[in-house]
């Protein structure tokens, strides 16, 4: 798969055939192969486009960012975790409030 931005590859994650471990039609999603690692990119993708849509992010779309994109974030709690998608979003343009 060719994408022209890493957004485009968000969700766009290959279905696997466990051929060896069954007979039937047994497939595994591969979300671990999405951009940021995980199932939640596609909440966050969908938070962030809202956001570049209105030019602002409210800070209950930060946490919730932030909350779904944790463990990714290397931060201790959710108020560190904030900060890091705060920063990343006032670099791109965008408001927080």
């Amino acid at each position: 798969m060719l994408v022209n931005s890493i957004l485009e590859a968000v969700g766009n994650t290959p279905l696997i055939r466990l051929g060896k471990m069954s007979s039937g039609n047994v497939f595994a999603k591969a979300d671990f192969l999405n951009p940021g690692g995980s199932v939640k990119d596609r909440v966050a993708k969908n938070i962030i486009e809202s956001a570049e849509k209105e030019g602002k992010l409210t800070r209950t779309q930060l946490e919730e960012i932030a909350k779904e994109k944790m463990a990714d974030l290397n931060a201790n709690d959710v108020e560190a975790a904030m900060k890091i998608v705060a920063g990343t979003a006032r670099s791109m343009g965008i408001d927080v409030e």
